[in-house]
């Protein structure tokens, strides 16, 4: 009987060291152990573990710096990028606001030449001499405008019954503004 007891502890044994072993064996090949690194720190272990695995991880490190390096270069980039839409959405807004200002500007000028059309036909209607004798105490840049916006027969009538150093300063005006 003392046979059979000592051979139990030693099968006990084996199967212990076998399921110990095994344990060992499925830690190393789903990575919770790096007998790799363990290998380094005992010599007397380095003959049983692999040197592919150190050279694998050293590969994936420089893999790694690689990568991260590239990522961070991308970063910058995106970075550079928002900053250049930001300046085009700036500069299309004051485009657009600069856009509506002209609009308004051309709008208002547009009224302008409407109120004096109304104001040309509105003179025009009437007899030269009683036309002049208003228009004589109005700013020569408003006659000015009023005898542009008049047909030429009629603009040449009103001028004939004016004033010729009147008529010539208003005539200056004309050309002036038609140039511009």
């Amino acid at each position: 009987m003392t046979n059979s007891k000592t051979f139990s502890w030693k099968l006990f044994l084996l199967c212990l060291l076998v399921i110990v072993a095994g344990g060992i064996v499925a830690a190393v090949t789903t990575g919770w152990i790096d007998l790799g690194r363990l290998g380094e720190s005992f010599p007397f272990l380095a003959k049983w573990v692999s040197s592919e695995n150190v050279k694998e991880d050293a590969s994936l490190e420089e893999e790694n710096k690689k990568l991260k390096a590239k990522i961070a270069k991308l970063e910058k980039e995106v970075k550079e990028l928002r900053a250049q839409k930001e300046m085009l959405q700036q500069l299309q807004k004051n485009l657009e606001e600069s856009k509506a200002a002209e609009e308004e500007r051309l709008a208002e000028e547009q009224r302008r030449k409407e109120r004096y059309r109304d104001l040309a036909t509105y003179y025009a209607e009437m007899e030269p001499e009683s036309a002049v004798a208003i228009l004589d105490n109005l700013d020569p840049g408003m006659v000015a405008e009023i005898l542009q916006a008049m047909d030429p027969e009629q603009a040449g009538a009103i001028l004939e019954a004016m004033d010729p150093g009147r008529a010539a300063e208003l005539l200056k005006l004309m050309v002036s503004k038609a140039e511009t």
